[in-house]
């Protein structure tokens, strides 16, 4: 609708719409991209369904979208299911876990991991010029040494992010078939080495945190398991004094009730020991 001086339209967009209002001078014209620069009003609707958006200004130029080349598309693919890094660190007592990246990213995640010496980490440095620097250097690093898994760090996030975005590397890690994790310190950005690593963290040190807290925690479960062992033990030569007792005593003492009675407090270890077991 169009006034003396103003002129009253709808700005369309995706699944929304805008009523605005501009001097008949710097009207759009119709189906035109704009750049629109004014005054936002939010006011309930009429039945108090939403909210409407009225803005009053004008045009201050034509917008144009910025079409950026589509990378092409790579069908990357897990072979296997993830290992989190709790799995890794309990079922491993013979390989040492590789970290790659840059040396502020291995300080970062040393310092997470704080009095735990006894993980068996190898550092190396790589150089993150370029997507084929990574992968040569990861692939030298694994040639030399068996490991079990690879952590990935960075002590912050640069234009060398483009790098853990890139197929090619994420193809590379996915091809080693070892379990790899990923943390790249003050980024709000998620890459595919994120969305194909087994398990990724925000930081290197959040990283070293949960190393020190899966290496606790199994030793605990080890520790666990001793005890209940070394009470498993002691029931069974409880059990066997028991029995032996019967025998001894049967001069004195009905040897079949004594042998019974044996029976019966050996049931009772064993379903303890199960018990504990679990």
């Amino acid at each position: 609708m169009y006034g003396e001086k103003i002129v009253y339209f709808e700005i369309n967009g995706s699944g929304m719409k805008i009523k605005a209002s501009t001097p008949i001078e710097h009207r759009p014209d119709n189906n035109e991209k704009i750049i629109f620069f004014g005054t936002v009003t939010l006011q309930t609707t009429p039945i108090h369904t939403g909210l409407e958006v009225f803005i009053e200004g004008m045009k201050v130029g034509r917008w144009e979208a910025q079409y950026t080349k589509a990378k092409p598309l790579v069908n990357l693919v897990r072979e296997r299911g993830r290992y989190s890094l709790v799995t890794l660190i309990e079922n491993n007592d013979t390989y040492p876990i590789a970290v790659v990246g840059s040396k502020k990213g291995g300080n970062d995640l040393k310092d997470g991991i704080y009095s735990t010496n006894n993980l068996d980490l190898i550092f190396s440095e790589i150089s993150v010029g370029s997507s084929k620097e990574v992968i040569r250097d990861i692939k030298n690093i694994l040639y030399k040494i068996e490991y079990c898994g690879l952590c990935i760090v960075r002590g912050g996030a640069d234009e060398t992010m483009k790098i853990w975005d890139d197929s090619t590397v994420v193809e590379f890690l996915l091809e080693t078939n070892i379990p790899f994790y990923y943390a790249l310190g003050h980024s709000d950005s998620i890459t595919l080495t994120d969305q194909f690593s087994d398990e990724s963290f925000p930081t290197p040190s959040v990283l070293g945190h949960s190393l020190h807290s899966a290496y606790l925690s199994k030793l605990e479960k080890l520790k666990q398991i001793h005890n209940n062992k070394v009470l498993e033990e002691k029931l069974l030569i409880l059990s066997d004094e028991i029995k032996s007792a019967a025998y001894e005593k049967k001069n004195t003492v009905n040897p079949y009730l004594l042998l019974f009675i044996g029976m019966i407090v050996s049931s009772i270890c064993t379903a303890m020991i199960i018990f504990i077991l679990r």
